[in-house]
């Protein structure tokens, strides 16, 4: 719920005509084609690794592309984690209207790396 709400905040940007919030957004449309899938409560740490497999599986054009309109670079520079960056790369797939084919992509991946069931200690 935390991360929820900080991606909420962090969505907008200053100055510019209120976008739609991308994580809510991204959160949305995944609701709407893959509920089990409960983007809503995916963390920075594995909405970054979906975002890197999404990115690699792009040709170089397109990756290219998205690195010119991504600016998690000059806004994320001072600030730790992964939220940041993960949300500023949200707002790019806006900016390129991305976002269906990102959360296509999201829906028919596995997480990264899920515990379902808690670790046994040996």
């Amino acid at each position: 719920m935390i991360v929820l709400a900080w991606f909420a905040m962090m969505s907008g940007e200053a100055g510019t005509a209120p976008a739609p919030r991308a994580f809510d957004d991204m959160a949305r449309r995944a609701e709407a084609m893959c509920p089990a899938r409960h983007a809503a409560t995916i963390t920075p740490g594995d909405l970054d690794s979906v975002q890197s497999a999404f990115r690699q599986s792009l040709s170089p054009a397109l990756r290219h592309r998205l690195g010119a309109v991504n600016r998690a670079g000059p806004r994320c520079t001072h600030q730790n984690g992964l939220s940041c960056p993960t949300n500023e790369t949200l707002l790019a797939y806006q900016r390129l209207q991305w976002m269906p084919r990102f959360v296509a992509y999201l829906c028919t991946h596995p997480n990264p790396v899920t515990v379902s069931h808690p670790v046994s200690h040996l």
